[in-house]
């Protein structure tokens, strides 16, 4: 479904619609807390950034910013550990991070965080055993926030957008060959957006290309350049899908991909599906010999 090769402008992040969260600031105020005015304000801006926030509302990103706390580690240093029980929610503030998944005996480093990446959630929101190692690769800062908080926060809006989401992805094809438990995680991390008639959602040649799409409201055609015109050649549907050789390769994008009318996408970058699933090679040619 891919005319092209992958990405779009990244600061269009929106989230799913969710009902406002009530934050216990007696919660907060029971933690040390460590951060600066400077770290305090750098932090919120992160945290819009993130689809797992980005619908709180200023004051409860207020709240939610004094709850977090500072730690920092040494290079070599082990953050978190594959299949120990989850404590804390991370996002870098400083420095990198390793991130390393384990299965069958064999150990597979899948990304590196940077400054604005984020680990950890997965473990706090469902209760499961940590699904990758992260260990700091320098010197790192980074700003944590405790499991009771985290889920407090979070978990309600978290798991009905679980549900809306894999409902929708059981009917995407390329994604019909993952189980159940692999479309979850995807579930978690999809980020919604939705463009207005004639805006783009990819532009051809764009070098930026790490993002995989699937059409969730609305239609979108693909458009190319051909002979000084701009010709349509594909058009995409709810449950459509395109960017898909985003996830594996960096190549330029092939053609435009624009909104026809307004259209709803949800979206998914290369590093969290390596993050989540380890190499995503495997998983997509799972579903191309099934043609």
């Amino acid at each position: 479904m891919d005319p092209e090769g992958p990405q779009p402008p990244r600061a269009r992040r929106k989230a799913v619609s969710a009902a406002p969260i009530q934050i216990n600031l007696a919660l907060c105020s029971e933690l040390s807390l460590n951060l600066t005015d400077e770290d305090k304000v750098k932090l919120k801006s992160l945290l819009k950034k993130i689809i797992l926030f980005s619908h709180l509302t200023d004051s409860e990103l207020d709240s939610m910013v004094s709850a977090f706390f500072e730690v920092e580690k040494k290079a070599g240093d082990v953050i978190i550990s594959q299949e120990e029980e989850g404590d804390n929610f991370y996002i870098v503030d400083s420095g990198e991070c390793d991130i390393y998944v384990t299965k069958k005996s064999e150990t597979r480093l899948v990304e590196c965080a940077r400054a604005g990446d984020y680990f950890g959630e997965l473990a706090l929101m469902y209760n499961c055993p940590r699904l990758a190692t992260v260990r700091a690769r320098t010197n790192v800062k980074l700003f944590a926030l405790g499991q009771e908080i985290f889920k407090h926060l979070l978990c309600s809006a978290a798991q009905d957008r679980r549900k809306q989401y894999e409902s929708f992805l059981q009917n995407v094809p390329i994604l019909k060959s993952l189980t159940a438990e692999e479309r979850g995680k995807i579930a978690d991390v999809l980020v919604q957006t939705t463009y207005a008639d004639g805006e783009y959602i990819i532009k051809e040649f764009d070098s930026c290309a790490d993002t995989f799409f699937i059409v969730y409201e609305g239609e979108a055609i693909a458009t190319k350049s051909a002979e000084g015109a701009v010709k349509e050649v594909m058009k995409y549907m709810k449950g459509d899908y395109f960017g898909e050789l985003a996830l594996l390769k960096h190549a330029p994008r092939a053609a435009n991909v624009v909104a026809k009318g307004r259209c709803t996408v949800v979206s998914i970058d290369r590093a969290s599906f390596n993050r989540l699933l380890g190499s995503c090679d495997e998983i997509l040619r799972r579903h191309w010999r099934t043609y």
